[in-house]
């Protein structure tokens, strides 16, 4: 009998025996034994936390402590929630502090009151008294209690509705629109921004059937923001540390600013709900739903009203500018003859007087005793000031390559290849150079700013047409004294520009990101000019022209190297392309590293001066992105990825490409383990990469990056076997030329079995494969 699948919080299937999710790394919440028809008894059921709350179950517990469901002894035994905050952390004085930022945060929460969102109770400081499980220590711990609330969360709404082929209708969630607006617009007044709105934090109240609105993630981001200060500052002279996420919000529906570079704002929430809502409708995960090259696009999965449609692409809109100003903008929207909210909510009074100094955390809705809540993992970029485009997320580096985190499993990297480990609600080992990112991005925004901001007149001639008037307005100063006024542009300066101009438009290249290119190549070129303004005066006009051949140097370059959709998105590439992505060579039984891999070798052969250069926070980093982006498409077109089968009764197969110098091929073998496998390459220098379906401790991969062109050996699991073949470009193996050369392979196994003959179909994929 096949054991029973296990499912992760994005909906992903899984084998009951993964700890964690094969496709997006998330931990995964062991199933039930069969044998058991409830699960086993609460360890912390009976203990009372400072002689008034009665523990009656552990609710979930992550990285910042335990979350309980308890008793108040003093109140007739009223259900309630304490969440404890212990930080894993030793330095008291790092504890102090993120426990006065956790207060802190928290006490501007215990403000709101509103009948849609539980009451605040205390903040106690106080022991847990009783038979403690051996994990627990006695000591004084910090909690915080708040209201019970009684119902359902949206989650579990939806995974009850699927169980009969349903999801929410349109009507359905018009009326959640119309009652959990207003929620929104009350705290947005009172300078409060949700950052983790999504289905499981969303509870239906059983009373009013009304949306209750959980687990506020302020509180969370300022405690984590002070355990990763406190790590970075231990790790001057360190190679690795052990830090906690520093981003709240859920992969998916948290917008892409948030999750790039952690900065939120009312329309951070607006774009959750629209997510939320679209997954309520739909039942299917947001990667599918929000990717326009995916057949799940949502708007080719639902057929809805024109009006909630346009209203919810405006919710969803990429950058937070085009989303609506307000919830009552959308509440108005949606429904015209409704009254605007108030400000001020429904009032709701406390069941006690508060204590002098109360305040809150998460509040947690209480599910059946045999769910355990999973913790959503979250991305880990430190927040940057705004930029003029989304700065795409920090990515780790391998030596002389660029990797973005690839959770192919939770087994940590080889030594020698430093990666993101995947993210689960422990903590995570990060490449020292990932700690300095926060220094670095702020630097690397500051500079881009500069950057645009240096030719905030002359460079709008990009923008506009030949025959537009150059005059600008003189300068002066605060003493009044007159300065040289500016020049006109000369007719071969206004003609460069206008060509300069009509380029990018044919291009279809942003604006905004090929300033930050030029910028970035500009002040590497002429370092003395950084922070210096350029001017419209005659003395720059030297100046202006390098910048002008800077940039029309990069319309080149783009122009070679990219396809038209891949140009227009340069500039917005980040975190939820790479998922999307991940999710997508999964598909194929691939790897996140196979992609990568080829990914580096186009843009080292390109860029080969940036070899050993940290590149992670600087623009030329999207071209990294467009170029995974269109490997990825090839991949799916079959055009550099292809399944090795051996003909009926034959136990080698061979097998051809022509590779250009910095290009790459990836072959599939799906082996069992302990059969012996020989690969023999006959070609001009290559890189060798080798990877088993489930990387270990133990066996992390067999090859990777190698220049040897033979190996042999015993398989050690089963599954697809990745073979990445990659052809040296001159720059590094001294050739003198960089024409394309014929690479060939042979590969011979023995003991074929019959799906590794010709005509088998490469569906029966080991369920671990891949990231």
């Amino acid at each position: 009998m096949p054991s029973p699948s296990i499912f992760c919080s994005q909906g992903h299937e899984n084998s009951s025996d993964n700890r964690f999710c094969r496709l997006c790394g998330e931990l995964l919440a062991p199933p039930l034994s069969p044998a058991s028809s409830s699960p086993p008894p609460d360890p912390y059921c009976g203990i009372v936390v400072g002689q008034r709350y009665r523990l009656q179950r552990q609710l979930g517990h992550g990285g910042f402590g335990r979350t309980y469901l308890a008793e108040d002894i003093n109140r007739f035994n009223e259900r309630c929630v304490l969440k404890e905050f212990a930080p894993q952390v030793s330095d008291p004085h790092t504890l102090k502090k993120a426990e006065q930022l956790f207060e802190r945060e928290a006490g501007v929460l215990y403000q709101l009151q509103h009948a849609q969102i539980p009451c605040f109770r205390e903040l106690l400081r106080a022991e847990m008294e009783g038979i403690l499980p051996a994990t627990i220590p006695a000591q004084m711990r910090l909690f915080l209690v708040q209201d019970y609330v009684k119902g359902q969360t949206y989650q579990d709404l939806l995974e009850q509705r699927q169980q009969t082929g349903q999801s929410f209708p349109e009507a359905d969630m018009l009326q959640l629109l119309q009652d959990f607006l207003p929620v929104l617009a009350y705290i947005h007044d009172k300078d409060v921004i949700h950052r983790d709105i999504s289905p499981d934090n969303l509870i239906q109240r059983e009373s009013d059937r009304l949306p209750v609105l959980i687990d506020f993630g302020g509180v969370k981001q300022a405690a984590m923001t002070a355990v990763s200060g406190m790590a970075e500052n231990q790790v001057e002279n360190q190679a690795v540390v052990v830090v906690p996420m520093t981003i709240v919000g859920k992969q998916g529906y948290a917008p892409p600013e948030q999750m790039t570079s952690g900065r939120v704002s009312p329309h951070s929430d607006f774009y959750a709900l629209g997510v939320t809502v679209l997954v309520l409708m739909t039942g299917q995960s947001p990667y599918h739903l929000l990717d326009p090259n995916s057949p799940g696009f949502w708007q080719t999965q639902l057929s809805l009203s024109p009006l909630l449609t346009r209203v919810l692409r405006k919710m969803l809109a990429p950058y937070p500018s085009d989303r609506y100003a307000t919830a009552t903008d959308i509440l108005t929207t949606l429904f015209p003859n409704t009254q605007p909210p108030s400000v001020h909510g429904p009032a709701t009074a406390p069941l006690t007087t508060p204590s002098p100094a109360p305040s809150t955390v998460q509040t947690i809705a209480v599910a059946p005793a045999n769910r355990t809540p999973i913790a959503t993992p979250t991305p880990m970029p430190a927040p940057v000031p705004p930029t003029p485009v989304p700065v795409p997320t920090p990515v780790t580096a391998a030596t002389q390559a660029m990797r973005p985190p690839v959770p192919r499993t939770p087994s940590p990297p080889p030594p020698h290849l430093p990666r993101l480990s995947t993210p689960t609600q422990n903590p995570v080992r990060i490449p020292m150079p990932f700690l300095a990112i926060a220094v670095v991005l702020v630097l690397g925004g500051t500079s881009a700013w500069l950057g645009y901001s240096l030719l905030p007149q002359w460079f709008a001639e990009l923008s506009q047409p030949a025959d537009v008037s150059d005059d600008l307005a003189d300068s002066g100063t605060d003493s009044g004294a007159e300065l040289e006024p500016s020049v006109q542009f000369s007719a071969a300066e206004q003609k460069r520009k206008a060509e300069l101009r009509q380029q990018r438009d044919r291009l279809g290249v942003s604006e905004r990101f090929l300033v930050q290119l030029t910028d970035a190549s500009f002040y590497q070129q002429y370092p003395g000019q950084r922070g210096r303004a350029l001017t419209t005066e005659a003395k720059d006009e030297v100046w202006r022209q390098r910048w002008d051949g800077i940039a029309a140097d990069w319309l080149d370059q783009l122009d070679k190297l990219f396809t038209p959709e891949t140009r227009a998105k340069l500039g917005n590439y980040g975190q939820v392309d790479r998922n999307q992505w991940q999710t997508i060579v999964n598909s194929l039984n691939v790897s996140s590293r196979a992609l990568y891999d080829l990914t580096d070798a186009q843009f080292f052969s390109v860029f080969s001066d940036r070899q050993g250069q940290d590149i992670l926070n600087q623009p030329i980093s999207q071209l990294w992105h467009g170029m995974a982006a269109e490997q990825l498409a090839k991949m799916q077109s079959g055009e550099i990825l292809e399944t090795i089968q051996f003909a009926s009764g034959a136990d080698r197969a061979t097998v051809k490409q022509r590779l250009r110098p910095g290009s790459g091929y990836v072959y599939l073998l799906n082996a069992q383990a302990d059969q012996r496998m020989q690969l023999n390459l006959n070609a001009p220098p290559t890189r060798l990469s080798l990877y088993v379906p489930r990387p270990t401790d133990a066996m992390p991969l067999l090859l990777e990056d190698s220049a040897q062109q033979s190996w042999s050996g015993e398989l050690p699991q089963s599954g697809y076997y990745e073979i990445v073949v990659i052809l040296d470009h001159p720059a590094r193996n001294n050739q003198a030329t960089d024409k394309p050369a014929i690479m060939q392979m042979t590969v011979a196994v023995d003991n074929v079995s019959p799906s590794e003959t010709t005509g088998a179909t490469g569906n029966d994929a080991n369920p671990n494969a891949g990231p």
